[in-house]
């Protein structure tokens, strides 16, 4: 099973993706530390301090400014970069999700409301210079 989500970011390409893979960049709206540069054969420890959780992503396949392939958890994420008029339509595939388990339902929203979350701290920290990353409570 698979769960898409996307969103338009108003900055270009080059920039939403670097937003995604530099450690510098990725704690003003997703995880508070990201171990090292997103690299093709990486693997890389994201870590949240507000909620005291780690995850360690390991990237598959790379093409700068075109896409992102990482597995974390047992999951395989997708990240698409396209250019959209003036901005970058942003979009996560998500897959791995056991359909057969009792809480596939529960797990599938979560997952969604998870993607929106940091797609929309992703377009506040770009955007309008907001830091909305670990707001949610």
């Amino acid at each position: 099973m698979e769960n898409i989500t996307a969103m338009k970011i108003n900055k270009d390409v080059e920039t939403v993706f670097q937003s995604i893979v530099q450690p510098e960049r990725i704690k003003n709206f997703w995880f508070s530390n990201s171990s090292d540069l997103w690299e093709e054969g990486k693997t890389v420890e994201l870590t949240y301090e507000e909620y005291d959780a780690k995850v360690e992503i390991e990237v598959k396949e790379m093409i700068y400014y075109e896409y992102i392939n990482y597995v974390w958890e047992g999951r395989n994420v997708f990240m698409e970069f396209k250019q959209d008029g003036d901005g970058t339509l942003l979009t996560v595939r998500e897959t791995g999700f056991e359909i057969d388990s009792p809480t596939a339902v529960q797990e599938m929203i979560g997952n969604k409301e998870g993607w929106v979350y940091m797609l929309s701290c992703l377009k506040a920290y770009l955007e309008g210079d907001l830091n909305l990353r670990a707001a949610l409570r």
